[in-house]
């Protein structure tokens, strides 16, 4: 199966590193994910990938200050899934874990001294997937809800009062790669999608919900995503 999903909504971040205060505003998405089974454990494995990006314009409280954020995180999930039938329904439950890369920034209008800020880091993740499957006039539709929990990795990251001239201009090192862990980087992302057929396209319409935190090298951020996706899907037979 492959989808591809577009999609925005509204965005708060707060990265103490760059400024005191919350930004808010507008983002937009893309997800691309494909979804196939294996012949592992008797095809109870399934294997897949999400390419997410995100991108989005945000200002202060009182607007006159502004920041740019973007960034792309590539998932790769394996996932064990079995399945039952409810009411001539069926309902797919699937859990796993995975590994994701992600590289991303912001960056402050109003700051002359060290307007951007870097974002990158490596994750283990847990991840659980529903899928319930019913018929609506004889036609197959789906209701898919998923989360990605970020288990342990390691990420980069200034610190505080650090320039990125002295990191990598003069080589101090200061803690600049740090270990991550559900205690000093609690997040989650999570989708809840609804598939349907249209002629002979599956359309998908859902929620996706992004909370990303960080507290280490005296820094702390966030950044809490809620976005409306619309898009279609497509399944191969190999």
């Amino acid at each position: 199966m492959h989808s591809t999903m577009f999609g925005g909504g509204w965005a708060d971040v707060y990265d103490t590193y760059l400024s005191p205060y919350k930004y808010k505003g507008g983002e937009m998405r893309i997800i691309r994910e494909t979804y196939r089974p294996t012949k592992i454990l008797d095809g109870h494995i399934k294997v897949q990938t999400l390419a997410n990006f995100d991108a989005g314009y945000l200002e202060n409280r009182g607007g006159e200050a502004h920041e740019w954020f973007g960034g792309f995180r590539y998932s790769f999930n394996w996932l064990y899934g079995t399945s039952t039938s409810i009411c001539n329904n069926q309902l797919q439950l699937m859990a796993g874990t995975g590994v994701s890369g992600y590289l991303g920034g912001i960056y402050n209008t109003r700051n002359g001294n060290n307007p951007a800020q870097g974002k990158a880091d490596v994750m283990i993740n847990l991840t659980g997937k529903i899928d319930y499957a019913f018929n609506v006039w004889n036609k197959q539709c789906h209701v898919n809800y998923q989360f990605i929990i970020p288990l342990v990795g390691v990420a980069f990251s200034p610190n505080f009062g650090q320039s990125y001239y002295e990191a990598f201009s003069l080589g101090n090192y200061d803690h600049n790669v740090v270990f991550a862990w559900l205690g000093n980087k609690p997040s989650m992302q999570h989708s809840l999608i609804v598939s349907f057929p249209v002629a002979k396209n599956i359309v998908c319409v859902g929620y996706y919900g992004e909370f990303l935190q960080s507290t280490w090298n005296n820094l702390r951020y966030h950044q809490y995503s809620n976005d409306i996706l619309i898009g279609w899907k497509k399944y191969f037979t190999l």
